[in-house]
């Protein structure tokens, strides 16, 4: 906690701005919207690297707060005073950063398969920012920090090594293994709610990912397996338009899905379910189908 104090008594209104709009680094959205820009437009191969990292992860880390539930800095010294700002995204208990995790698994994952020193300083750069933010603003305490991202980095360096020497029939067995952690972690999660040990937005937490995690997992088989569409475009203007359809479709159905199924926790893994085979497997379909038919037309065109 002095780390934390120190750092309450330099905060000003302006720098606590510009950390707090920063943060978003480190949020859901931000990393799904990175990791689906990666996946639609850049290097999809990259962009699996990271979902199986981010995800990997982030039940490991989920899991670990029901586990230790390690109450807030403000919980457990109640004269402290976090940055009102950040209250609303800082909600449970506090060991590991999420918030961390999550920036450490997509930047993590960058610096192991980025090429040059500039790019790999800056993913690093942008880590240990991240974490240092949830410290500014009293969400986090370092060791929550610190925890999230060793934790997350062991799991990025585990899973390259794991992907850069597998073969196909690995592909199906992460797959099946990420599908079977989500499943058990779940089960545990589940557990502590039905005994009454941990309150039920852990368990719709926990559902969310386990929901998408099963969808990246069977989008990742059948994409590489039959589909394998091209993240490249003919006309550079068409890539901005592929983020603004598909995310806007993406959205659609986090909104609209919620007014349809409810907040439940079964509904949130429904959700979050549908929402990435829409991402990562039904509109990649779509831009294949797309590309196939723009390559017969361009056939057509030669053979006039």
């Amino acid at each position: 906690m002095k780390i934390l104090w120190f750092l309450a008594g330099i905060r000003s209104e302006l720098l606590t701005a510009v950390i707090r709009y920063a943060s978003i680094v480190g949020e859901e959205v931000f990393a799904m919207m990175m990791l689906l820009i990666i996946y639609w437009c850049v290097n999809k191969n990259l962009a699996y690297r990271i979902g199986f990292t981010y995800f990997f992860s982030g039940l490991g880390a989920q899991t670990m707060k029901v586990i230790f539930r390690v109450p807030r800095p403000w919980v457990r010294d109640p004269s402290f005073p976090p940055v009102e700002s950040a209250l609303p995204s800082a909600t449970g208990y506090s060991f590991p950063s999420c918030h961390t995790q999550s920036a450490a698994a997509i930047f993590g994952t960058l610096m192991f398969n980025l090429n040059r020193t500039w790019q790999k300083i800056l993913c690093v750069v942008i880590m240990l920012f991240i974490g240092f933010s949830r410290m500014y603003m009293g969400v986090h305490t370092p060791e929550d920090v610190i925890a999230a991202l060793i934790f997350t980095i062991a799991v990025v360096w585990i899973t390259d090594k794991v992907i850069d020497s597998r073969g196909k029939t690995d592909d199906i067995l992460m797959a099946i293994i990420l599908i079977v952690i989500a499943a058990v972690c779940t089960g545990y999660v589940y557990h502590l709610y039905a005994s009454g040990q941990v309150e039920d937005a852990y368990l719709n937490d926990i559902c969310k990912m386990t929901g998408a995690a099963t969808a990246f997992s069977i989008s990742f088989c059948i994409e590489t397996k039959y589909i394998r569409f091209r993240e490249s475009c003919s006309r550079l203007w068409m890539q901005p338009l592929k983020v603004i359809v598909g995310a806007g479709v993406l959205l659609g159905l986090k909104s609209g899905l919620k007014v349809v199924l409810g907040e439940s926790s079964p509904a949130s893994a429904v959700r979050y379910f549908i929402m990435i085979i829409w991402a990562m497997l039904l509109y990649p379909l779509i831009i294949a189908a797309i590309q196939k038919k723009g390559q017969r037309n361009e056939t057509d065109k030669l053979e006039r």
